[in-house]
């Protein structure tokens, strides 16, 4: 019992030297960007969402975590991030087909200006909001699919997610 205790204590002072975090912890210091991801997850709230006076849906609060699957925690990415807009309820099969209704597109500075930190990780979090001279989704539920581009081209894809459009 007494070799394990000081294990313990010999693994917490070597962690504590070498600048790691315990588990579960998120560092304070945005992490370095990479190059690739494994998995993107998005998070949006329970419906577009009206962001002025007028009557009617503005646009999309959004959060997405970047993975790679040998990293324990989320990561931040140094590509570009696409957010795919699409009218109607659409499943993984049918989006690929799907041509969208909008697409917003965050690389560099702009990307790294929506770094959030949250108990799940690093992350970023974007207000998506219609343009206010084109058209909006006329459908009662939209799909968001989040997509990540390396610089080598390769391309992860979030699973779609289906909105419903504030009345």
């Amino acid at each position: 019992m007494r070799a394990a205790a000081k294990l313990l204590v010999v693994a917490a002072a070597v962690a504590a030297v070498g600048g790691c975090e315990p588990p579960g912890k998120v560092s304070r210091m945005l992490p370095p960007p990479v190059a690739d991801v494994d998995r993107l997850g998005i998070h949006v709230g329970a419906a577009a969402m009206s962001w002025d006076e007028e009557p009617g849906a503005d646009g999309v609060f959004v959060r997405v975590y970047c993975y790679q699957f040998h990293q324990p925690k989320t990561v931040t990415v140094k590509g570009v991030l696409e957010f795919l807009l699409f009218e109607g309820n659409l499943s993984a099969s049918t989006v690929d087909k799907a041509k969208p209704f909008k697409t917003w597109k965050f690389t560099g500075e702009k990307l790294s200006a929506h770094a959030v930190r949250s108990m799940v990780g690093w992350g970023y979090a974007m207000q998506l909001a219609w343009d206010k001279d084109a058209p909006v989704p006329k459908a009662g539920k939209i799909t968001l699919v989040a997509r990540y581009i390396s610089a080598a081209g390769v391309q992860t894809f979030s699973a779609p997610v289906s909105i419903p459009m504030a009345g």
